[in-house]
């Protein structure tokens, strides 16, 4: 459930970065933080279709920084992984989409520091031409893919498969082993 209380409140910032947020709501055009030009664009484009994020999402792993995480099409399982060592963390959830353009992800993030569940989501809005994408609930708003896609186009980081669970495991491990479950 979104409102769910963290288990444990001590959590290191760092084991949840790249996914938590408040919570996963639709927000209207007054809620844009900003006026820059892409924002603009963003906003008077339509909300991206369930169908199209479906294709770009679906059986995906997306690539972070310092992590990844898996979209299942099949059953909308979600998995992820962030850090190693002592930072290690990982996810058990599940992924969903609105009508309104949303991809969000609601899972359980585990670490040394303790446990909790998060949901992150971020919009996605359509010209025809460009996928604008942002982190809700007040992100920026970026160009996600270009039309053709450009080599700096945050699409770039999906790739099809799960590339997550050797990873996950490993973390799944060490978590266990330094909490000493």
């Amino acid at each position: 459930m979104l409102g769910t209380q963290l288990k444990k409140t001590a959590i290191p910032a760092a084991a949840l970065a790249g996914l938590l947020l408040a919570g996963c709501q639709d927000t209207g055009p007054g809620a844009v933080q900003g006026t820059s030009e892409i924002a603009r664009e963003a906003m008077a484009a339509e909300p991206l279709n369930i169908a199209s994020m479906q294709r770009i999402y679906g059986n995906r792993t997306w690539i972070w920084d310092d992590g990844a995480g898996f979209l299942n099409a099949r059953d909308r399982t979600f998995v992820a992984w962030t850090g190693s060592g002592a930072d290690a963390s990982y996810a058990d959830g599940n992924w969903f989409m609105t009508q309104t353009g949303n991809l969000c992800f609601r899972a359980n993030w585990a670490s040394v520091g303790g446990e909790g569940v998060a949901a992150t989501c971020f919009e996605h809005r359509t010209d025809g031409a460009r996928i604008f994408q942002r982190r809700q609930p007040d992100g920026e708003w970026y160009v996600f893919a270009d039309s053709p896609i450009r080599p700096g186009d945050e699409i770039n980081k999906l790739r099809p498969g799960d590339a997550v669970f050797s990873r996950y495991d490993r973390n799944k491990a060490e978590v266990a082993r330094r909490s000493g479950s």
